[in-house]
């Protein structure tokens, strides 16, 4: 119960914080991913859930592209 309401509250928070990143100067695309992944990890971890996240890591040789895997980051 506590954790659905704490939850929320991060939503709302988040909700808050990102048309500041999307505005800030000096923020940038990944900045807001980040925002957005830690959001739902933080709510993941309130909740009692597991939260995976994984990005495309490319694997290149001297600017020749060898090929690509996933990296986990949560």
């Amino acid at each position: 119960m506590q954790g659905t309401r704490l939850a929320e509250r991060l939503i709302s928070l988040a909700g808050v914080i990102a048309p500041a990143v999307r505005n800030a100067p000096l923020a940038s695309e990944e900045h807001q991913r980040d925002l957005m992944t830690g959001t739902k990890a933080m709510r993941a971890a309130l909740l009692l859930r597991r939260f995976s996240s994984w990005t495309t890591e490319v694997l290149h040789d001297e600017g020749t592209v060898l090929g690509v895997q996933p990296k986990v980051l949560f």
